[in-house]
């Protein structure tokens, strides 16, 4: 007996239907030599019964009855709808609707009461858009797989699993119909719980709904070998889960509606519903299982207790799941919140919190976009003011930057003592201001190799002063267009990017400028004797150096390619650090980007 897949046409036996489908007219009545049953409402009709809402006056309350139609009392229909109900009433289980009498009405023909159930399918469920119905829909599957684990130990296949029979509560319970073509195994049922398959039952109802050849089930839903017609076992029970769980997860049956369905199942299945729908967000989990539960060799699918317990452990995980994004939602409120009330002069506390709280939500939710945004634009925006921190961060990085820079400086100004040497092996004439070159680049040098150890900024403006009273003395020297406005230049560089005195640009070099031309405004006013003459195209300079011919000319040359080379190495070094910032920052970047989900 096969059933197509369509819902119309599936609607099972005892199936009670949802609450809004009771008929309250057109219903048969009920018997009245069964006083104990009163009233009568249909709820549902299938090929082999129909189930009425009725009244156990003895007890007070409502229940179901089923009983076979009129024209199917036939004997092997009878024999199926007993045995339905006998195993229906020893499957004692929460999910399997209970079974309370089992008789005969005056007409002879059997009947069973059960509980009667209101609800809604599991087919009814898929058809809806309402939120949370895929998660309602996978809790519920674990029931029934627990419920089929519940009937295989007790040696009861189902063959008729789909969500038209799964019935779904309005406070959460779930229920398995239809065990009308359920099949005894009599080989390997456990000895322990299960039914014993002449008691009760009669030998015609075991052949007839069980022998070998007969297919039963509902197309789309039945396991390869059971469409084929082979012995089956448990096993086929975990393939329509597997078809179900693909409806739940992919929107769409596993399989095509009617006698196509056929060609589709032997085929095998391919694609799983994380391939099949790729807009469904299927977790990579939940399409193994479900690629695992419809293979098509029965020994490699897993048992339903299997399936039911990895579902759950999914499920769990998911549970964990939205709470972090929820609490990453409230978080990122939270940081929002906390910019947008900013007033001014707390800006700095306010971003700190916003990023704090923004930090907080990627780390519960790695792929919240909003909250990656927000970071980025408050790491991106400029601060009023600095925050404390970071004045005492920078503040060390200058300390360390004054220190390296002033052994740089005291390095290259140590220059200045082997020339004094060659000046004297030259010739001096001049001893006094010679003397004065000496001592003032001696304390020069004392003082860059002071502010190495101890970073003072008055040892910086004492170095400025030095540098200045240097450039003044060797105006003197070599006169004011020789060597001396490179080495006025080179001093104004190196100090004007020293981290104490980088603040006060213009003075550094108003008085490194100083130092040059302050002896020319000297011998100007006639103070100084000049050291220099402009007279007829020619410029005429002197100096307190016995220097002539190629012999001075060298000396002058080396002392030029001496500025040059060690302001070029000066320039170099900061321009080398500062890539080295650049390529720190770009890196740095970097990383936070990939902190950050992806767009």
């Amino acid at each position: 007996m096969t059933k197509d897949a369509d819902p119309s046409d599936t609607k099972p036996a005892s199936s009670l239907g949802h609450a809004n489908t009771v008929a309250g007219t057109g219903a048969p009545a009920a018997h009245a030599a069964m006083p104990r049953y009163q009233g009568s409402a249909l709820l549902g009709r299938g090929g082999m019964g129909e189930v009425m809402k009725v009244t156990d006056v003895e007890i007070g309350r409502e229940i179901a009855i089923k009983r076979v139609r009129d024209g199917n009392a036939n004997p092997q229909l009878i024999d199926r709808f007993l045995r339905e109900a006998r195993i229906q009433a020893r499957l004692e289980h929460p999910a399997i609707v209970p079974v309370y009498e089992l008789g005969h009405d005056p007409d002879g023909k059997p009947y069973f009461t059960m509980k009667r159930i209101d609800g809604t399918t599991l087919a009814q469920l898929l058809t809806t858009d309402e939120p949370g119905a895929r998660r309602r829909a996978l809790r519920a599957l674990v029931d029934v797989a627990l419920a089929i684990d519940f009937a295989h130990r007790r040696g009861i296949v189902h063959r008729d699993l789909k969500p038209a029979n799964v019935m779904l509560g309005e406070f959460g319970e779930v229920h398995v119909l239809d065990w009308g073509v359920a099949r005894i195994l009599v080989e390997d049922a456990p000895t322990s719980h299960s039914i014993d398959p002449s008691a009760g039952f009669g030998t015609s109802a075991i052949d007839s709904a069980t022998r070998h050849g007969d297919i039963v089930g509902t197309l789309g839903y039945m396991a390869p070998e059971q469409a084929k017609g082979e012995p089956i076992d448990r096993s086929a029970d975990v393939y329509a889960l597997g078809t179900i769980l693909f409806e739940i997860l992919a929107g769409t049956p596993l399989h095509p509606r009617g006698e196509p369905a056929i060609a589709s199942t032997l085929a095998g299945v391919t694609q799983g519903p994380r391939e099949r729908a790729p807009d469904r967000e299927v977790a990579p989990e939940l399409d193994a299982l479900c690629l695992a539960a419809v293979a098509t060799r029965p020994e490699v699918r897993p048992t339903a207790r299997e399936l039911a317990d990895r579902l759950q452990s999914y499920l769990d995980g998911d549970r964990d799941a939205r709470v972090r994004r929820q609490l990453a939602r409230d978080h990122l409120e939270t940081a929002r919140a906390q910019w947008k009330a900013r007033k001014p002069g707390s800006e700095i506390e306010a971003r700190t919190l916003a990023l704090r709280e923004s930090g907080r939500a990627l780390a519960l939710d790695p792929e919240l976009h909003e909250a990656a945004d927000l970071a980025e634009e408050l790491r991106a925006r400029p601060t009023e003011a600095s925050p404390p921190e970071v004045e005492r961060a920078i503040a060390e990085i200058d300390r360390k930057a004054s220190r390296k820079h002033a052994r740089l400086a005291a390095f290259t100004l140590s220059a200045h003592l082997p020339f004094a040497v060659v000046a004297v092996l030259v010739g001096v004439e001049d001893w006094s201001w010679f003397t004065a070159y000496v001592i003032a680049s001696a304390l020069l040098v004392g003082s860059a190799i002071r502010d190495a150890i101890i970073g003072s900024t008055v040892s910086a403006w004492t170095s400025v002063i030095l540098c200045a009273g240097v450039t003044a003395i060797a105006t003197r020297m070599f006169g004011p267009f020789v060597i001396v406005p490179s080495v006025a230049a080179a001093s104004a560089i190196s100090l004007i990017v020293y981290p104490p005195l980088r603040k006060h640009p213009l003075l550094v070099s108003g008085i490194s400028l100083a130092g040059w031309i302050g002896p020319l405004v000297l011998e100007a006013a006639g103070w100084l004797a000049p050291t220099f003459e402009i007279s007829a195209g020619t410029i005429t300079s002197s100096s307190i150096l016995a220097i002539d011919g190629w012999s001075g000319a060298a000396l002058v040359i080396i002392l030029n390619l001496g500025v040059i080379a060690a302001t070029a190495s000066f320039l170099y070094q900061i321009a080398s650090e500062r890539r080295a910032a650049q390529i720190a920052l770009a890196l740095q970047a970097w990383h936070d980007r990939q902190l950050s989900p992806a767009k």
